[in-house]
């Protein structure tokens, strides 16, 4: 059982993708899958990073936007699945 798994459901691979790219791009390593990006020092530069590694590892377009409008790793999981049809 991973983290996340007792307080958001079953591991998922898409959620441990974007936990992983918000570690690397916020230097963090304390985070939750409702850990705020912007609360945790993101800024639209980041955001701009977290978008490119992102569609790089799931192999879509992940919008900017879309960490705007779901700052936390579980909301942008949710939009990414959404977006890719799964």
């Amino acid at each position: 059982m991973t983290a996340h798994e007792s307080v958001d459901g079953p591991a998922d691979d898409t959620l441990d993708r974007v936990l992983s790219v918000f570690r690397d791009v916020l230097s963090v390593g304390d985070l939750t899958p409702r850990s705020d990006f912007f609360d945790l020092g993101g800024n639209s530069l980041l955001a701009v990073e977290v978008a490119v590694q992102l569609s790089e590892q799931v192999g879509l377009e992940v919008p900017v936007a879309d960490v705007f409008v779901a700052p936390t790793p579980i909301e942008l999981a949710e939009a990414i699945k959404a977006r890719s049809g799964g």
